[in-house]
């Protein structure tokens, strides 16, 4: 049916995907601060959202995003939001089984993508893994969150319940139906499950909504709650104090100047001294020693005496446990019926003054790591003018500090370079956004690659004023990486694609061949008498034997098809744009002749011969292993029907 088609499906998922992470990014902008958990699920919506384009895509982009990459990132997801949702309900537990799974999950997937294409095995490992990760969110929205929250996330559980009860239907819909190997063309059931992952996507994101704001509203309750409390015992404390002696936020304390007997304190002091209103109040500052230097209320008591304001000075008070504390006295005379008296006011500046300190200090271990940093750091106002450089930087680029203060990244790199430079902070400033990109610096050593990552600096306004860029050199990084692909692809003897990377062209030479309409061959190689070449020569000159077999096949084709060690003496000829089953058989005829022809090796003479089988696509398979097998066989047949020799398979020739 036209509605239940699997591509357009998918499309309205990208559509509903994409509403959501509008919805959940809403969601973690308000809430944020309060519950930065949520910025898991935003990363699971991100995720899913990047999944579904990559699926959509599948076809016209590598396998390795459109399937593996894909499905990774659905898998991925789910278990952030998973980690998101425990911790919001204060629940949270290590994941080490989870992460397992998400590996395990994703071998499993490259496996039945590349080694053994399985449609049917990878919707079974898929399913499965959702089944494992949403059952664990049932669980925890069921029955592991607290009575209190149960009403919020039961139904959140269910939703769950579905995503499981799908699963289960996936899993046996492709181990007891039949499954097609293209996503896009399987049958109703698969749409079907796709329609109500859809609707449970969609349930689940307003769930999650309601569960926020249903918790935000209990907080609220319990706030004004809290705030009509604190009102109550306001009022009841208008009984015995003035409202301007209470509610003050600094210390506040009445004392008698004949000596220095306390009258009355407010709460901030009896927290700032640690002592009791019973022990403070009926006591002498003297006798109690508050002051940390007596000679600090001589100086006020004089002031006071002659006139003089005492307002905003600092002085230094002891605690009950003799910590020394910071504040900023404002004092006045008072007249009370126990005689002439102080009211002082002291603003608690102890933490402050530690801030302070720390930051004076924060700001020089700052400026001691930037300058020290192993990374190049550098730093650029609005109009890309560089304002500060470290030390790796002028090392790096080999220009002085005082050379490149001032002036922009085409005027110190001129050409491509100081383009590529200053399009890349032109993005930070434009988006607002940090950036991670590679940047390229060329020298007389040659090129040198870097990871730059890009933020933007705000004033207190938040416009963006300048642009930091902290830069890591990955020039042996990108060096091993790729020699490891090249190793991994590759034979060590020959240096001829290996099997792995031989079933990868094959496949793009068939999609090439199903789209053009042409023919393309698989010619499987075992080369005749080598084992007498290892048993009368040696290992080493069997190895020579191989590398020359290489170099004489590779000269037989274009380079565009390709010759591949597949085995011992095994190799795989993949040719395509074939016009005739008659090109692939001089193709073959040829390899035979070279391979045949005597090998000099330090006065010695190995002769060879090669059996080779030929499978064309369309005519003997439609897919790798089809193909390899045709050839295989028909290999076979040459060997037994005597050798250096080469044959069709069944289907063609």
């Amino acid at each position: 049916m036209a509605f239940l088609e699997l591509r357009t499906l998918f499309l309205i998922y990208v559509v509903f995907s994409a509403v959501g992470v509008i919805m959940m990014f809403s969601l973690w902008r308000q809430n944020r601060k309060r519950s930065p958990e949520i910025s898991l699920w935003l990363a699971d919506y991100v995720l899913q959202l990047v999944a579904l384009l990559l699926v959509l895509l599948r076809g016209f982009i590598p396998d390795i995003l459109s399937i593996v990459a894909a499905n990774a990132f659905i898998i991925g997801g789910t278990v952030a939001l998973y980690v998101g949702l425990q911790r919001y309900v204060g629940k949270e537990s290590r994941q080490w089984h989870n992460f397992t799974m998400v590996a395990v999950f994703t071998l499993v997937h490259g496996y039945f993508t590349y080694v053994r294409p399985d449609l049917a095995v990878r919707n079974i490992n898929l399913s499965a893994a959702l089944f494992f990760i949403c059952a664990q969110a049932a669980w925890l929205m069921l029955r592991r969150v607290d009575a209190g929250l149960l009403p919020a996330t039961g139904p959140l559980g269910m939703v769950f319940i579905g995503f499981c009860i799908v699963s289960l239907v996936h899993v046996a819909n492709n181990i007891l139906g039949s499954s097609a190997d293209d996503l896009f063309r399987s049958g109703p059931i698969e749409s079907l499950v796709i329609l109500a992952d859809q609707i449970l996507y969609i349930t689940l994101t307003f769930l999650l909504f309601l569960m926020v704001s249903r918790r935000l509203l209990m907080q609220l309750e319990d706030e004004l709650s809290e705030r009509r409390q604190a009102e109550e015992y306001l009022r009841r404390s208008e009984e015995k104090f003035s409202r301007a002696f209470q509610t003050s936020p600094y210390a506040i304390s009445i004392t008698r100047i004949e000596d220095g007997k306390i009258i009355e304190v407010n709460d901030a002091f009896i927290s700032m001294t640690g002592y009791s209103r019973g022990e403070l109040v009926g006591s002498s500052t003297i006798g109690l020693k508050l002051w940390a230097d007596e000679k600090d209320r001589d100086l006020m008591l004089s002031l006071l005496r002659e006139g003089s304001a005492v307002s905003g000075r600092e002085f230094l008070f002891r605690n009950r446990d003799g910590g020394v504390m910071t504040g900023i006295l404002s004092t006045q005379m008072i007249m009370l019926y126990e005689g002439p008296c102080i009211l002082s006011s002291i603003n608690n500046i102890t933490d402050r003054k530690m801030m302070e300190n720390d930051l004076r200090r924060n700001r020089r271990f700052l400026s001691e790591l930037v300058e020290h940093s192993g990374a190049l750091i550098c730093v650029k106002d609005a109009s890309g003018r560089y304002e500060l450089v470290n030390r790796k930087w002028e090392e790096v680029t080999g220009i002085s500090r005082m050379e490149a203060l001032g002036k922009t990244d085409k005027e110190l790199f001129p050409g491509p370079i100081g383009e590529q430079f200053m399009v890349n902070d032109l993005k930070v400033f434009r988006t607002g956004d940090t950036i991670e990109t590679e940047e390229v610096l060329e020298d007389s050593s040659g090129k040198r690659y870097f990871i730059s990552v890009k933020f933007p600096l705000r004033g207190d306004d938040g416009e963006i004023t300048g642009v930091c860029a902290m830069i890591t050199e990955i020039t042996a990084r990108k060096e091993a990486e790729e020699k490891i692909r090249h190793l991994a692809n590759h034979d060590v003897l020959t240096d001829l694609p290996s099997l792995r990377l031989a079933n990868d062209r094959l496949s793009r030479a068939v999609n090439m061949a199903r789209r053009y309409k042409k023919m393309a061959a698989a010619m499987f190689i075992d080369l005749d008498g080598f084992k007498a070449v290892n048993d009368s020569f040696g290992h080493d000159a069997g190895d020579n034997v191989l590398r020359e077999v290489a170099r004489r096949l590779t000269s037989c084709v274009r380079e565009t098809d390709t010759v591949a060690r597949v085995g011992g003496d095994e190799f795989l000829m993949i040719v395509t744009e074939l016009r005739s089953p008659d090109d692939a058989a001089l193709i073959a005829e040829k390899a035979i002749a070279l391979v045949s022809m005597p090998i000099e090796m330090s006065g010695r003479r190995a002769v060879i011969g090669a059996s080779i089988g030929i499978a064309l696509y369309p005519a003997d398979g439609h897919d790798n292993a089809a193909l390899i097998k045709e050839a295989d066989a028909a290999m076979y047949r040459v060997k037994v029907s005597g050798k250096n020799g080469f044959a069709f398979a069944g289907g063609s020739g």
